[in-house]
């Protein structure tokens, strides 16, 4: 999904994380109150994700990447 990458990339560079510190994000402010669960072993990838549980999403950049991924806002 080449949208959802552009924005995750944009995100992530307001935010000063990679895109997996975004996905981290936006899964922590995900309403149904989901839990983040890694699937790696790799020290850097871990670090990325912890780095992300850090930032809080606005309303509108987690809607960004809502939108990114495919799916409609009534």
């Amino acid at each position: 999904l080449p949208e959802l990458n552009a924005a995750l990339d944009q995100i992530a560079a307001a935010h000063g994380v990679t895109p997996t510190g975004i996905a981290v994000a936006w899964i922590a402010r995900h309403p149904a109150r989901i839990q983040t669960v890694l699937g790696t072993t790799s020290p850097a990838r871990v670090r990325e994700a912890v780095a992300g549980a850090g930032v809080t999403l606005s309303r509108e950049e987690w809607y960004q990447l809502f939108r990114a991924a495919g799916h409609v806002v009534p």
